[in-house]
């Protein structure tokens, strides 16, 4: 029994060492890969899962939860652009919260996919809110 498990042990390693295993992967860093900064938003959850494949990105994965920190209800739009390291934009989208009551946390993330044929050269995710309104 124990030869069995030895061999069973040296296999593996081996055919983890050759290769021959599949080598993709999934990194998940909270907050590690966001730049944010805002007067009215608040960032409370987020998670980045970069998809890799023999070190070759193909998907990057984004879920963010905001919570209105402005002291009203509002509409605010905000641009969620994934960067490459010389903050040249890859890919990126805008968005809109609207009638957000004050002090609201989203029950649930927002997710953002990026695998155009640019997603190799990703490096960061930038997140700016380019406006809101105060809802009367």
């Amino acid at each position: 029994m124990k030869k069995l498990i030895i061999i069973i042990i040296f296999l593996v390693s081996i055919l983890s060492l050759s290769g021959c295993l599949n080598k993709s992967t999934t990194v998940q860093k909270k907050h590690e890969y966001i730049n944010f900064k805002s007067d009215v938003l608040q960032l409370v959850n987020s998670s980045v899962d970069v998809k890799e494949e023999n070190n070759v990105i193909y998907k990057v994965e984004a879920n963010l939860r905001f919570k209105n920190i402005y002291s009203e209800r509002i509409n605010v739009t905000y641009t969620v652009n994934f960067c490459d390291k010389d903050d040249n934009k890859l890919y990126g989208r805008s968005f809109t919260i609207e009638n957000m009551p004050a002090g609201y946390v989203e029950s649930y993330g927002n997710n953002f996919v990026f695998s155009e044929d640019n997603v190799n050269n990703f490096d960061h995710i930038n997140i700016n809110v380019i406006d809101y309104e105060i809802v009367k």
